[in-house]
This record gives C-alpha cells, sequence and structure tokens, in this order.
C-alpha cells in the first residue's frame, strides 16, 4: 500500500481483494431461469429479470463479466441475485463503502479487460485491481453525495413514466372506453367501428398527420445537431432520454422537426415510438409523422400512434418475416373516432403539457449526469474535497 500525499486528506491504494469480498455471480443460472416475478436478477447486461429467489439481502456491485457491456457497474440494493458473467463486490466493514467502491469503479477506464472480439474480467483482475480509498467516513461523504444525484435522476425517471402512464391512461379513458367529460349525458350509436357516443365522427390518421420522407445529408446541419438511431427509441415509452451527434453518422438521413412522431419501422412489435424534442435527424428505418399545422395536434398523433391498437395494426399488415417492416400507409389508414374540437383540444392542451414535461425532465437529469460525472473522477481519487462541492446543485429548480 501506498499513502499519496498530493490528496486532500489521507488517501491509500489498496487491491480491491483486500477490502471488498469478490465472487463470481451464480455460474449455473442463465436468462433462461428467469420468472415473471420474484426478486430482481442481473446478468451482464444490468437488472433485466426475476428469480424465485435472493442470493443477497444487503447492498453490492455488480460488475458486467463479459460482453459488449463489460466493466459497467450497477449497485444492488435489498434483495437481489446475479447470474452467469457477473462479478460481484461488497465492502468489509471496517475499511471499505460499497456505495463509495459503486462509483469509485463505474468509471469506463477502471476494470482491466482481456481479449479483444469479446473483452472480459477475469476474477483474479477483479480482486488485484487497484482502488484508492480515503479514511472511511470520508468514503461515506463522498458516496452520499454522488448517490444524491443517481437518487434524483430516478426520482425524475419514475416521474417520466408516470406522465407518460397518465398520457396513455388518458387517451384510453376518453378515445376507447368513451369515459370523456360529460360522458354520462351521451348515448352510443353504431358506426363502421361499433358504439360510438353520438356526435362523434370515424376519421383515419391521415387526418390528422402525414408521413414525411424528407432526406438529409448530416454534413448539411448544424454540428450539434441531434441523430436518432433505432437505438434510440425506447420500447412502449415515448420520451427520448438518448440521442447521438449527427456528427457520428454519415450517409443521408430523415429530417426530423420538433414535435414529430417517431416509429421504429424495422419489427414494429418492438413497439419503438416516441415524441421528438429537437430538431435533428433520424435514421432511414424510421417512420416520420408530423401533424398537419393547421390542427397542430402534435400530442394527439403521439398518442394515437402509441397505442397498443395501432402497434398491433402496424405488427400485422407489415412486410417481410425475418426484419418485418412497417407500412407507412398502413398506419396513416388507421381508423378511430374522434370528438368535437372542444373535446380534442383539451386533450391535446392536457397530454401535450405532460410531453413536453418529460423532455424537461429528461434535460434535466442529462444535466444533473454531466455533473456527476464531472465531480466523481475527482471526488473518489481525492483531487477534490467534498466539502468544496457546492450542495446547491443538488437541489435542482422544479419544472414549471
Amino acid at each position: 500500500m501506498r499513502w499519496r500525499g498530493m490528496r486532500v486528506g489521507e488517501w491509500v491504494d489498496v487491491p480491491l481483494g483486500e477490502v471488498a469480498e469478490i465472487s463470481w455471480g451464480d455460474t449455473k443460472t442463465t436468462k433462461a431461469s428467469y420468472t415473471p416475478t420474484g426478486w430482481p436478477a442481473y446478468s451482464a447486461s444490468g437488472a433485466d429479470g426475476y428469480l424465485p429467489y435472493f442470493d443477497h439481502d444487503q447492498a453490492g456491485v455488480v460488475v458486467s463479466a463479459i460482453g459488449a457491456l463489460c466493466g459497467k457497474t450497477w449497485l444492488a440494493t435489498g434483495r437481489w441475485s446475479c447470474i452467469k458473467n457477473t462479478i460481484w463486490m461488497r465492502g468489509n466493514a471496517a475499511r471499505a463503502d460499497t456505495a463509495f467502491l459503486f462509483h469509485a469503479t463505474r468509471r469506463p477506464d477502471f476494470w482491466p479487460r482481456r481479449g479483444a472480439a469479446q473483452p472480459f474480467i477475469s476474477l483474479g483482475d477483479a480482486r488485484s485491481t487497484t482502488v484508492a480509498l480515503p479514511p472511511f467516513e470520508h468514503q461515506r461523504r463522498i458516496a452520499a453525495v454522488l448517490s444524491a444525484f443517481d437518487e434524483l435522476i430516478e426520482i425524475n425517471e419514475r416521474r417520466i413514466e408516470l406522465l407518460e402512464d397518465l398520457a396513455r391512461s388518458l387517451y384510453r379513458e376518453w378515445f376507447v372506453h368513451f369515459r370523456f367529460p360529460g360522458h354520462e349525458d351521451v348515448e352510443l350509436v353504431d358506426s363502421e367501428l361499433g358504439p360510438i357516443p353520438e356526435g362523434w365522427t370515424l376519421a383515419r390518421l391521415d387526418d390528422f398527420a402525414e408521413v414525411v420522407v424528407e432526406g438529409v445529408d448530416p454534413s448539411d446541419l448544424p454540428p450539434e445537431s441531434h441523430y436518432v438511431g433505432l437505438e434510440h427509441l425506447p420500447r412502449r415509452r415515448t420520451t427520448l432520454r438518448e440521442w447521438g451527434s449527427v456528427e457520428s453518422v454519415s450517409s443521408r438521413k430523415l429530417l426530423v422537426s420538433r414535435g414529430d412522431t417517431l416509429f421504429g419501422k424495422i419489427r414494429p412489435y418492438f413497439h419503438k415510438v416516441a415524441w421528438a424534442p429537437f430538431t435533428g435527424a433520424a435514421s432511414s428505418d424510421t417512420i416520420v409523422l408530423r401533424a398537419f399545422p393547421d390542427h397542430g395536434l402534435t400530442a394527439f398523433v403521439n398518442t394515437v400512434t402509441s397505442s397498443d391498437e395501432l402497434v398491433a395494426q402496424a405488427v400485422a399488415t407489415s412486410n417481410g418475416t425475418k426484419m418485418p417492416r412497417a407500412d407507412p400507409k398502413a398506419l396513416l389508414a388507421y381508423q378511430l373516432s374522434v370528438p368535437g374540437e372542444d373535446l380534442l383540444l383539451e386533450f391535446e392542451r392536457t397530454v401535450r403539457r405532460w410531453i413536453e414535461w418529460s423532455a424537461e425532465l429528461v434535460h434535466e437529469n442529462r444535466q444533473l449526469a454531466t455533473t456527476r460525472d464531472l465531480l466523481l473522477p475527482r471526488l473518489v481519487t481525492g483531487r477534490l474535497d467534498i466539502s468544496d462541492v457546492d450542495l446547491g446543485i443538488l437541489t435542482p429548480a422544479e419544472v414549471e
């Protein structure tokens, strides 16, 4: 061990195996053992399933030991398990705080990897890898600050999911179950789609939106413009959390405007539909739907397009077997019943507010993550004293 006088306070470099219990995950258990419900289980891809039992009932660090995410770590809390191709770690009570170890080892360049085509971390390498440790109480203070960022991000994620669920539920209540404001005084009448409220009319999606196929060379866009690939579109969620830069792509893409709805064309059963919070470019394997300007019903178009019923129609009318592709014409031909203008605009105002709030929360989370990632390497290596951190950054202003 070597004490470093250059840092604030007393820090020591020590092999992880001397201050933490480190072991393989359950090498006999694979994802094939997952059950619909149970205790959270971690694979080399993260927390992606459940098991009917748990192997741990206290916090631990799970490390992806092989594959594309090799070296990525997760802090597991409560009762949990980890399976094949993972390593788990828990700090010794008196020497290393588990939460601090999580932050100290979550840096992309921390873990030594072997192999090129299929990178992996050996158990021996994990145990011998050196970590810098300050006194135990100092570790806990650093971990508390960095964990506060993660907690705020998680709170915002739950708020985004709640807003998405509210939009989906409101659409089903008003447009599927016909329990809209004042529905008690409205009778149902027969139509081609079955009973609908009296005064409502039948329409198609192309009455409110069009498919836009406007090619753009990424080099013609400002370099700070964003690019949305199929990998960025979330499943069964309508809020974009991630995107790339147009500088990362070279071939022609589709031009996207703020408020467009992006529908993942390949394998439509993945249910990838999102609202575009910016102007930029999207993959040519994306269907770009744009609400007509005279209606401006961007939230309504997005909600209809992301509904289970429309996605089911997209799947049923897709072309191809190995890699089915949604048919844009089939999306536009989707039939629905719509109310009068007042109720339609009330829905639009309400849901658009939720959609834009979700986009603001994503922006807030990206700022929190950026600040955390700037602080993390400095705090966990002692280059920045925890007492020099302005904790005001942990209380961001509420979104209006």
